[in-house]
């Protein structure tokens, strides 16, 4: 067994009775002894006294560890047993929290150890059920037995049979899991090889799969195996070159080797279904026809010409015309979504008595045996079947701790696809520039968005594709404007007579030098110039510049042409390929044509945020899994307590991150080269993090929480996330995300909007938009201009326009997560969802006036002393209430206070209140977050506006 990892270098010591209460310990160390001042003095006491803190509670927990081997060591932990260790963990100074976590690993790696005791029957029933689903074709089955197989793969970690079906299961019914299950593993398994090499084919990562072959030699594995892979390989390049009889003949040549050189006997039904699959119309028999229809499905492209143009969408059924009452909040009081599928039913499944006699495939050496009833695996104590070439090379993973929060309602059944519904949509890119970053040819670049669109048309995803060059807009030289791209897509819509609404789905793919972003004046008064935001392409030509300069006044979905998404690249030329890249995101979005399954979201929150989190989930299925009120607070977990550093709390983050669907984040965030995490006094979360988890949506109000361009892949959160991190929907600003106090207004502001402000009360609706079932992007779209409606007039105009403009989705608009009405219900019932439809009062954007008055200077003189000579009384006289009630009251020290500005804002009987502004800004602290303060003439302070 291999030790669980404690902190620092602590190592089990051996040779110590845990129990004894004896307070000296065994070293092998000399003895010798000095004399000094007539007392003798023992070199061991010496050490002894010298022992740092750390390293006393380094030993500490290592005695403890042992302690805990050696009562679990039959995998019994009784009371006496928990009151002993319980004693001890007093008497080492080791603490609860710290002790029940080794326990529980102890417990679990013992499990592990002896898994297969006590499971045989279980795990024989089980694989029984699954041959015999196999055999018959009967996928309904599987995927219920999969998460009982799943357990036991965990547990019985050096079972052949267990590993070969679980692992056979994993990739052809979920590859993209089977993918990232493989990046996030640490331990060596001959048939996880075997399969992921299998779902990296299917997912198109090519790369990926021929790395894996190698590692299989170390197993000493049967050199039939890999003989089939690479004739699995070769079938792959038949079909997807236009089946050229080279690959046809190498496939052939590798079956054949196959056959020769010997393949584990499980493998013959997969040998017989990449034979079949070389026909033009497959026609597998029953009992391999499972491997035909499921494990090698992505083997064999949609029937489609073949195109030398860019791709056209195929004749959809007609769409239907936008209805304005469907966005009204009210509806969502009688919300009642439709049953996800039929329930099915187990019906009659037998092993085969009797198989078929095949016919051997010509030029070919007598095929391998077919599988029959006997080839059931055999259980422990009998001859493994398959035989496995190696065993594990490293200690087995415990399980990730079973919460009672994860637990779903029994009408929510997680794994049931929604019934699919038509979209519509239009895909905007410059195929030329596309190629020029990947160095391929154009037609790779219409290959791939062609295998996308048809592959949706199955799903009732119907999508035009939009090349800006096939409109005259040459990119060679220079990036088309965003108006330009703007308006090719209102062509667009004319020429294929789609219908304009916020059901039109525009997915963008590319990023600033593909597609370029629109930046638009940034309203706030305490922002930068300008928004960078994909807002404005979900409206015609300029419609978001002319609501900004009020030239219109209404921002509301039945203003919108189409909702918008991206799929951002990194700018310049890129060292991937194109099917890597975006065909593997397009290959992976393809599995969640009925919904994404979300039951569970994780949320990590700044510990002074806690009631404006609170705003964002309180109506959400929170995930956790400890009861420590430092590290949890109302269902999130609790920055700074949780820090990447943090080995202990990062630990027990993990183990919910392995298990959560949806990620929540509200932290600081920054724009500095190299700090793409999100932090609260230090790193809380960091991209590499996401290779521990499987959630496919991501939603963060973080500072720079999207960033992408101008940064590197490696140096963005967003880009890490899309590309290898398995996330489908990522939701997030380019720029600083301000938050909003009005003291003025207080109890108005808690009646409506609870204690959060701006991205916290978006963040709370576009989350209750995706549980009611939208599309990602109609429910991105449905709480910008919802949340505005709702809020401009309690917080202020600008902010809460900037606010809607900065946060965009990226990833594919047509996805939706999975209907869940008891998330509604929730929602209805903490008074997350308006009380009344919000509708737009069609009043123009009330700006506010801001004249810069004084400047902090590069000799960091403190304005205080500037203000004291200003030559405004009113000023000058609200000197002692600012040093009174900001730096007393705020905490914010006068060395921050970097300028102060006369400020001008529209009342609403259409006058102007003018005041001042005291603006803060801390040079130490690279995310740390800028102040606003504005107080009236008088000195009395009216808001308070904080970046995060």
């Amino acid at each position: 067994m291999s030790d669980i990892k404690l902190d620092g270098d602590a190592a089990v010591v051996g040779g110590i009775h845990s129990d004894s209460h004896n307070t000296q310990n065994n070293y092998n160390t000399s003895t010798t002894t000095h004399t000094t001042n007539n007392s003798t003095v023992n070199n061991q006491t010496v050490y002894e006294a010298q022992k740092t803190q750390t390293e006393i509670y380094q030993q500490n927990e290592t005695l403890f560890l042992q302690a805990v081997q050696e009562r679990l060591e039959d995998g019994k932990l009784d009371n006496q047993k928990l009151a002993e260790l319980n004693q001890l963990s007093i008497q080492w100074h080791i603490a609860p929290l710290r002790a029940n976590q080794i326990i529980d690993q102890v417990r679990q790696n013992i499990h592990i150890l002896q898994g297969s005791k006590g499971n045989e029957f279980l795990a024989e029933q089980i694989l029984t059920e699954v041959f015999n689903a196999i055999q018959t074709n009967h996928t309904d089955i599987l995927k219920r037995k999969f998460n009982s197989l799943e357990q036991l793969s965990r547990v019985m970690t050096n079972d052949n049979n267990i590993q070969f079906y679980y692992h056979l299961l994993l990739a052809s019914m979920y590859p993209d899991k089977c993918a990232l299950a493989f990046f996030g593993s640490r331990t060596d398994n001959y048939w996880q090889l075997f399969w992921t090499h299998v779902a990296f084919i299917k997912t198109g990562n090519i790369d990926n799969a021929t790395v894996l072959l190698p590692r299989m030699g170390g197993f000493g594995c049967p050199q039939g195996d890999i003989a089939l892979l690479m004739a699995l390989d070769n079938l792959a390049d038949y079909h997807k070159n236009g089946k050229q009889d080279y690959y046809r003949q190498q496939t052939i040549q590798y079956l054949d080797q196959a056959v020769q050189n010997g393949m584990s006997e499980p493998l013959s039904a997969l040998w017989y279904a990449v034979k079949e699959m070389l026909e033009d119309k497959p026609q597998p028999e029953e009992w391999y026809q499972f491997y035909c229809d499921t494990t090698l499905s992505e083997f064999i492209p949609k029937e489609k010409s073949k195109m030398a143009v860019p791709p056209q969408m195929p004749t959809p059924p007609p769409m239907p015309k936008f209805n304005a009452q469907n966005v009204k909040l009210n509806q969502m009081r009688g919300f009642n979504p439709l049953q996800a599928a039929n329930n099915m039913g187990l019906g009659s499944v037998n092993a085969i008595s009797q198989q078929p006699q095949m016919a051997s495939m010509p030029g070919s050496t007598t095929p391998p045996p077919m599988p029959g009833a006997s080839s059931v695996p055999p259980m422990p104590g009998a001859a493994p079947v398959p035989p496995m070439p190696g065993q594990s090379k490293a200690a087995p993973q415990p399980e990730a701790v079973q919460m009672a929060s994860e637990a779903r309602t029994a009408d929510e059944p997680i794994d049931q696809p929604d019934p699919l519904e038509d979209h519509y949509g239009i895909i905007l890119t410059d195929g030329n520039a596309l190629a020029r970053k990947y160095g391929c040819s154009i037609q790779e670049v219409y290959d791939v968005f062609n295998d996308f669109i048809q592959n949706a048309y199955d799903q009732q995803m119907y999508r035009t594709f939009l090349d800006i060059s096939q409109y005259g807009l040459d990119s060679t030289h220079e990036t088309p404007s965003w108006i330009e791209c703007n308006e090719a897509v209102s062509r667009c819509i004319a020429d294929n007579n789609l219908t304009a609404g916020p059901d039109l789905h525009l997915f963008i793919i590319g990023g600033d030098d593909v597609i370029p972003i629109p930046r638009v004046e940034d309203p706030w008064p305490y922002g930068g110039e300008r928004i960078p935001t994909d807002t404005c392409y979900a409206f015609e030509g300029t419609y978001i510049v002319d609501l900004l300069d009020s030239r219109d006044s209404d921002f509301t979905v039945g203003c919108a042409r189409n909702n918008v998404a991206r799929l951002p690249l990194e700018d310049g030329q890129l060292d991937t390929d194109i099917r890597s890249d975006i065909g593997a995101y397009f290959n992976i979005s393809g599995m969640y044509g009925g919904g994404i399954p979300v039951g569970n979201v994780l949320m990590i929150s700044n510990r002074d945020w806690i009631p404006a989190s609170c705003t964002m989930t309180q109506h959400l299925p929170l995930l956790y899994n400890t009861d420590d009120p430092e590290l949890i607070r109302n269902g999130m977990y609790i920055s700074p307590k949780l820090l990447t550093e943090d080995s202990e709390s990062l630990s027990i983050y993990c183990k919910s991150l392995d298990k959560a669907d949806m990620l929540m984040f509200n932290l600081h965030g920054a724009d500095a080269e190299g700090m793409c995490g999100f932090y609260s006094e230090d790193e809380a979360f960091n991209p590499s993090l996401l290779n521990q988890g499987r959630a496919r949506v991501f939603n963060t109000v973080a500072c720079f929480g999207a960033r992408y361009a101008g940064y590197k892949r490696n140096d963005s959160m967003l880009l890490s996330a899309l590309y290898g991190g398995g996330v489908l929907l990522y939701t997030g600003s380019l720029i600083p995300v301000p938050m909003f106090s009005n003291e003025e207004t207080d109890e108005a502001r808690q009646l409506l909007l609870n204690p959060g402000t701006g991205s916290e009360v978006l963040m709370r609706l576009y989350p209750l938009y995706q549980f009611k079932g939208m599309t990602g992007g109609k429910a991105m779209l449905q709480a910008k201009c919802d949340y505005f409606n709702m809020c401009r007039h309690v917080e202020d105009d600008c902010f809460s326009m900037s606010t809607a403009l900065m946060f965009c989705l990226y990833g594919n608009p047509m996805l939706h997560v999975r209907r869940r009405e008891y998330v509604v219900e929730s929602a209805l019932q903490n008074d997350a969802m308006p009380p009344a439809p919000i509708k737009a009062d069609g009043s123009p954007l009330k700006k506010t006036m801001r004249q810069r008055l004084l400047q902090k200077d590069k000799s960091n003189q403190s304005l205080i002393d500037q203000i004291r000579g200003y030559v405004d009384e009113n000023l000058n006289a609200i000197r002692n209430m600012v040093e009174q009630h900001l730096y007393q009251q705020l905490g914010l020290k006068p060395e921050m206070l970097d300028s102060i500005d006369q400020v001008s804002r529209p009342t609403i009987d259409g006058n102007y209140e003018t005041g001042y502004s005291f603006n803060y800004h801390d040079a130490n602290r690279q995310y740390g977050a800028d102040t606003f303060v504005e107080v009236d003439a008088q000195g009395k302070t009216k808001r308070i506006y904080t970046t995060k």
